[in-house]
């Protein structure tokens, strides 16, 4: 069982900032976090020592809406995408995030619903498996991370508002069938994290009802539902809402709308595409003003053209072109982003002006509490799990730990 000391560098716990600190990592378990002093010299035999004192020690970052990237997509419906997608994004400080699809037709959500699962039933299995005994570069590559894990699937759609319906491809909006979500449940299990709705559709709150009564996360997005409509979806439950400003009806001093249904609701969690594109800072301001490191969220909404060069793509049958950092349709509409985590967390550091102790939080820990994976992942705590990011002096990703496995290819 591998052992690591990560020692020397800057410690960004869940709440606190420990400068010279160290992390001692056992196997796929942290088991210490503080000071040198303070830790048992015991412990530390045997174990492998990092030098992070040039960097930043902070919890691997948790994203629960991530489409795509390395030119893969979740409605390819593989294991084969998925893992392209995990690689990508573990290069950018992802370790758990949770496989996102946009509006499709029922069989290509089945589709991806089996490949997720899959995913996630290899990844057990690898963890249940004893390691074989090897040595050098073999022992070496037996410990090394391929990618971030698939901890779930966010299906965002097809219960949709047509006229907030943004880059999701209107021809697969539909009402909400109670039918199709029990195929949904059969299939994913445990697995099933989270669901966009938009409550004002037909069914919509029966709909949310549904998902709330299987303990999954209902979030409230595409929608156009009014200030009135969306108090009543989260008095039943819907607890978190998709990419707040972006495709739902605004905030206005006459018709405060889901924005305003949202932002003054304590207990919503709020995601935000912080690209410094869907959102401007200033309002990318507000939103952590009124929610606060607790109950923002940070997200990619990221495509299969992320970790890729400027071209066309495509997200669920559309054509998207992404130009000058930006992923839009045709037509001129955002159509997601190629963001990764470690910069959408800088851009809270630098855009907003938030402490980096409180931009890691809405990249790690509130994520992970949004959908209920808290237990085990996003932050730097003994016995969670040892995901874990090195950061250089301007926030940038360095190394990436994955249950006590450095990821592939980085030096």
């Amino acid at each position: 069982m591998p052992r690591w000391l990560i020692q020397g560098g800057t410690v960004v716990t869940a709440e606190e900032v420990i400068p010279a600190g160290v992390v001692l990592v056992e196997g796929e378990k942290i088991a210490f976090v503080g000071k040198r002093e303070d830790l048992d010299p015991a412990q530390v035999v045997g174990a492998k020592e990092v030098d992070a004192t040039r960097f930043y020690v902070v919890p691997g970052f948790v994203d629960v809406h991530i489409h795509g990237g390395g030119g893969c997509d979740a409605l390819d419906g593989t294991v084969e995408a998925l893992t392209c997608i995990a690689r990508t994004h573990a290069l950018s400080g992802t370790t758990s995030f949770l496989a996102t699809t946009a509006t499709a037709s029922a069989e290509e959500l089945y589709r991806a619903a089996r490949a997720v699962r899959a995913v996630m039933e290899k990844q057990a299995r690898r963890d249940a498996e004893p390691q074989a005994a090897t040595s050098g570069a073999a022992a070496a590559a037996e410990f090394e991370a391929e990618g971030a894990d698939v901890v779930g699937m966010h299906l965002e759609g097809p219960y949709l508002a047509p006229s907030r319906k943004g880059a999701q491809n209107e021809s697969f909006i539909r009402p909400v069938d109670e039918e199709e979500l029990q195929n949904l449940l059969d299939i994913l299990g445990p697995a099933f994290r989270m669901m966009t709705i938009a409550p004002e559709m037909e069914n919509g709150h029966l709909g949310i009802q549904w998902l709330v009564e299987r303990g999954i996360t209902a979030s409230i997005g595409h929608t156009d539902a009014t200030y009135e409509q969306t108090k009543a979806a989260i008095a039943l439950g819907a607890s978190h809402a998709t990419h707040t400003f972006n495709a739902m009806r605004g905030l206005h001093h006459r018709d405060p709308g889901t924005v305003g249904a949202v932002l003054t609701s304590p207990g919503v969690y709020c995601e935000l595409i912080a690209d410094g594109i869907h959102v401007h800072p200033g309002a990318m301001r507000v939103l952590y003003e009124v929610k606060g490191p607790d109950r923002l969220v940070l997200v990619t909404d990221s495509l299969s053209a992320t970790g890729m060069p400027e071209g066309v793509y495509e997200l669920a049958h559309k054509k998207v072109i992404v130009k000058d950092g930006s992923a839009r349709l045709e037509t001129g509409e955002l159509a997601g982003s190629t963001l990764g985590m470690g910069r959408a967390v800088a851009n809270m550091v630098k855009l907003v002006g938030v402490s980096l102790l409180e931009a890691v939080r809405m990249g790690s820990l509130t994520p992970a509490r949004s959908v209920g994976i808290a237990d085990r992942k996003g932050s730097l705590t003994p016995g969670k799990d040892a995901d874990l990011l090195l950061l250089d002096s301007d926030l940038n990703v360095v190394r990436t730990m994955i249950r006590g496995a450095w990821l592939r290819g980085q030096q």
